[in-house]
């Protein structure tokens, strides 16, 4: 049996994303068995693109199985530390394809759930609901990342979340995907679901407020148009053209990039690189005209 191995580093939306690359990679090697490893084995499961998938923490006889005498594909290298991608020239899934020499046929992430899975959400975790379901993710970050619980590069801003929920929490039961560290919004539940759980709740929903985190991904891979909020990141690179994508339009107005490596800002949102002179970096408006049209 012939083998490629492909290393995911990174977060929950990362590994989503990569799904596409595998599709990719599929087609361009089928008689290749394909295994992941990653710290997100949930992602993976029952894809048939997949032979196998491993959690960094438990690849034993690993060597043995799959590398020793064998002529297996090692794919490792990092999309984020290429050219196009630190400029922002293309989706991210075509800068990995480019990496590994893989033809790009517009590929986009993919999440299969099992029936039985998704039954279980619909009875034992929304039981009861009787309003329809607004889902929010208003904060990101992986946990252990950062101490703080709002990134303002990626993050919606508090007063503007709340403003939505307010909008919205009369007429949809609203839930909010969060960490442990992250404030829960008035007029809202928590969603604190094993990852394949949080998945299943999605099909559940009828209107989704998302930021550039793992949710949007995992919603576009389930078809699910969402709106999805844009601070220092990109759609053209990041996001996918099923959701509706509002980019915040302020201008900066300091310049905060004196320690600045590849990449302008730090995604975690470090205080003393905030570029503008206001907190509203969204127009509170466009963002419920969105949601008003998609479901």
């Amino acid at each position: 049996m012939e083998y490629i191995i492909l290393s995911i580093s990174g977060g929950i939306g990362k590994n989503i994303i990569s799904t596409g690359l595998i599709k990719a990679i599929k087609k361009k090697y089928p008689q290749k068995e394909i295994i992941v490893v990653t710290a997100y084995e949930e992602v993976f499961w029952n894809n048939p693109n997949i032979h196998k998938v491993f959690k960094f923490d438990g690849l034993i006889y690993f060597y043995d199985d799959y590398i020793k005498n064998k002529d297996t594909i090692i794919f490792m290298h990092d999309p984020y530390h290429e050219t196009n991608h630190i400029y922002g020239r293309e989706h991210l899934i075509e800068t990995w394809c480019k990496l590994f020499d893989i033809p790009y046929d517009g590929e986009e992430p993919e999440l299969y759930l099992l029936s039985r899975e998704i039954d279980y959400v619909k009875n034992n975790v929304l039981g009861g609901i009787t309003k329809p379901i607004f889902i929010i993710q208003p904060n990101g970050g992986a946990n252990g990342v950062t101490d703080l619980p709002y990134s303002w590069a990626r993050d919606l801003p508090y007063g503007i979340a709340q403003d939505i929920v307010d909008h919205y929490s009369n007429s949809y039961h609203v839930l909010q995907i969060k960490k442990d560290n992250q404030p829960l919004l008035n007029n809202t539940n928590a969603l604190t679901l094993p990852l394949r759980q949080l998945f299943s709740v999605l099909l559940f929903s009828e209107k989704r407020l998302f930021i550039d985190s793992f949710a949007q991904h995992a919603s576009a891979a389930l078809n699910l148009p969402s709106t999805v909020c844009w601070i220092i990141n990109k759609p053209e690179v990041f996001g996918y053209d099923i959701h509706t994508n509002i980019v915040s339009t302020v201008e900066e107005k300091y310049k905060t990039t004196k320690y600045s490596y590849l990449q302008p800002y730090n995604i975690t949102g470090a205080i003393n690189e905030y570029p503008y002179d206001t907190r509203d970096l969204f127009n509170k408006n466009e963002i419920l005209d969105a949601l008003a049209s998609n479901k």
